[in-house]
C-alpha cells in the first residue's frame, strides 16, 4: 500500500531537501502512518589562513571608509564546522491533496565553539503542501540565498570557501552570511545571504521545468513615532524565478529590504532618525548553471551577475545617502572518472558608486576586491566526501571582503585574506514509517552530482514541495543535502 499522492512532494529547507517518497509496500489494510526523518551533516574544515597588506593608518580612499587600521590577523591554523547540523522533519496526509509538513533543524559546533546553537536555530518550518504548491511559516533561506544555495558550490554542504567571499554583500567587513529575526541595527542588516526568520513562504510546483519561490518576512520589528524618531516597518520581500531542463539551469532572484538601514553600516548616517526616517535596499541576482554530461567526466560551468543598491531617505546635508555596485562569480567543476572533482573559481566585486544628499563628491576608489578558489573533492561515498581547497580575496585599498566565517573579526580595509585547507563530509538520515509492521528499506542515496538533483540546496532544511514538485534534492531516505550557514 502506497502513501496518498499528497505526500509525494519535495520538503528542502535552505540547505537540505528531502522527498516524501511512498513507503514500502505494507501488507496491512491499515492507512499508511506518517513519516519521520532524523538527519545530519557534519562537516569539519581545518585551514591555514592569514591576512595581509592592510592599509596603513593616515590613509584616504572611498569616501564611506574614515579609518584605516593597518592591522592584520596573524597567520594560524583553525578549524570551522561550517554547515553541520542536527534536525528532524516529517509529515502527514490530511486529505487526497493536502499534506502537513514540518522540520525542525539546529547547528551543531562540535569544535567547541561558544556559539548558542539553539534549537531550530537554522532552517525550521511548519506548513502545508500540496499539487498546487506548498505554504509554511518559519525560519528558512530566503529565495534570493536559494537561488545559487544548491546549483553553485561543488562542496554539497556549503560554504567553505564559496561565492559568499566576493557575493551577497557589499564588503566594508559585513558577513554576508546571516541568520536574523528581522532588523538588527548592526552590520548583517546590510547583507542579502540571509536565513530569515518571521517569514512565510509559498513554493510553487514546476511547470514544465518553470518554478517560482516567494517570501515575506513579517514588520514584527515595526516602532512607534516619538519626538526623536518616526515609525519604521522593518520587512523583507524576497523572490525567485527558475528554469530547470535537462543540463540547463537559469535562475532571477529579487530582493528588498524596507527599513533595514543598512546604507548606515557603510557609511550612511544612522537611521531611524528624525533626518533619516526610511531605507530602501535592493539586489539583484542573475545565474546560469551548464551540465554537459559526458561518462565520469562531466564539466559543470557556472556564471553569476548581481547588482546591490542601499538608500536611505537622509534629508542631512553631506551624508551619504546611496551606495551600489556589481559583482560577478565565474565556476568551472570538472569531474574525473566519477568519483573525483576538480574546480576553479573567480570572482570580482567593482567599486560601485555612491552619491551625497544636496549633490557633491562622493568617492567609491578602492572599494573593489576579486577572489579566487581552487578545489579538490573526492567522493567515498554517496554519503562521504574529502574535500582540499585554497583560496585568496584580494582586497582594493579600501574594501573588506572576505569569506564566512571571517578570520578574528572582518579584515581591516586592504587587508588581503588567504587560505588552504582540508575538509571531510558526511551525511546521514535515517526515516521511520510510524504504524507500518516494519520500517520502509532506505533508498540509496543519490551519488552527489556537480549540480544537485531537481533543485537541492547547501544550507537548509524541509520545506514545501508539492505534486508535481519544483525541482528539488534528495529523499528523506538519503542523506540530505546540507544545509547552510
Amino acid at each position: 500500500m502506497k502513501l496518498p499522492v499528497s505526500l509525494n512532494v519535495v520538503l528542502a529547507v535552505a540547505g537540505s531537501s528531502w522527498l516524501l517518497r511512498p513507503a514500502l509496500a505494507d501488507p496491512s489494510p491499515h492507512t499508511p502512518a506518517p513519516l519521520f526523518e532524523i538527519y545530519g551533516t557534519m562537516v569539519p574544515f581545518v585551514e591555514y589562513s592569514k591576512t595581509s597588506g592592510a592599509t596603513r593608518p593616515g590613509s584616504t580612499g572611498a569616501s564611506e571608509v574614515a579609518m584605516y587600521s593597518g592591522v592584520n590577523a596573524p597567520p594560524r591554523f583553525r578549524m570551522d564546522m561550517g554547515t553541520s547540523n542536527l534536525g528532524f522533519r516529517g509529515g502527514v496526509d490530511l486529505a487526497s491533496n493536502l499534506a502537513v509538513v514540518w522540520q525542525i533543524e539546529s547547528g551543531v559546533q562540535a569544535d567547541g565553539t561558544p556559539v548558542a546553537n539553539t534549537i531550530a536555530s537554522r532552517n525550521s518550518q511548519i506548513g502545508v503542501t500540496g499539487s498546487w504548491g506548498t505554504v509554511f511559516a518559519g525560519q528558512w533561506d530566503t529565495p534570493y540565498k536559494w537561488a545559487t544555495l544548491p546549483v553553485v558550490n561543488p562542496i554539497r554542504a556549503g560554504f567553505i570557501p564559496d561565492y559568499n567571499g566576493i557575493l551577497s554583500g557589499p564588503g566594508f567587513g559585513v558577513g554576508t552570511v546571516v541568520t536574523q529575526a528581522g532588523r538588527i541595527n548592526g552590520a548583517s542588516d546590510a547583507a542579502f545571504y540571509r536565513r530569515q526568520g518571521n517569514s512565510l513562504q509559498y513554493w510553487s510546483p514546476a511547470v514544465r521545468g518553470l518554478s517560482a519561490r516567494l517570501a515575506y518576512s513579517i514588520n514584527e520589528g515595526r516602532t512607534a513615532t516619538t519626538p526623536t524618531a518616526p515609525s519604521i516597518k522593518p520587512s523583507i520581500v524576497s523572490a525567485l524565478v527558475s528554469y530547470d531542463r535537462g543540463p540547463l539551469k537559469l535562475r532571477y532572484a529579487f530582493e528588498r529590504h524596507l527599513d533595514y538601514f543598512g546604507m548606515s553600516q557603510l557609511g550612511g548616517s544612522p537611521g531611524d532618525t528624525n533626518t533619516n526616517r526610511s531605507s530602501s535596499d535592493l539586489a539583484h541576482k542573475v545565474a546560469a548553471v551548464y551540465t554537459h554530461a559526458q561518462a565520469d567526466f562531466d564539466t559543470r560551468l557556472v556564471g553569476i551577475f548581481e547588482y546591490l543598491r542601499y538608500r536611505n531617505d537622509d534629508t542631512s546635508p553631506g551624508a551619504i545617502d546611496e551606495h551600489s555596485r556589481a559583482a560577478y562569480y565565474a565556476l568551472v567543476d570538472q569531474t574525473l572518472f566519477g568519483s573525483s572533482h576538480v574546480w576553479v573559481a573567480f570572482g570580482q566585486a567593482f567599486d560601485g558608486a555612491c552619491s551625497v544628499v544636496g549633490g557633491g563628491n562622493c568617492l567609491t576608489q578602492g572599494l573593489g576586491a576579486n577572489m579566487g578558489v581552487l578545489g579538490y573533492i573526492f567522493r567515498m561515498s554517496k554519503s562521504t566526501d574529502f574535500f582540499a581547497a585554497a583560496y585568496r580575496i584580494t582586497n582594493k585599498a579600501s574594501a573588506s571582503y572576505s569569506t564566512f566565517p571571517a578570520l578574528g573579526g572582518p579584515p581591516a580595509p586592504g587587508a588581503d585574506v588567504q587560505g588552504i585547507g582540508i575538509g571531510m563530509l558526511h551525511q546521514f538520515s535515517v526515516t521511520i514509517a510510524h504504524g507500518s509492521h516494519r520500517a520502509p528499506n532506505p533508498a540509496p542515496a543519490p551519488t552527489p552530482a556537480p549540480t544537485p538533483a531537481p533543485a537541492p540546496a547547501p544550507d537548509s532544511v524541509p520545506a514545501p514541495g508539492a505534486a508535481p514538485a519544483p525541482p528539488l534534492p534528495p529523499s528523506p531516505a538519503s542523506p540530505a543535502p546540507t544545509p547552510q550557514p
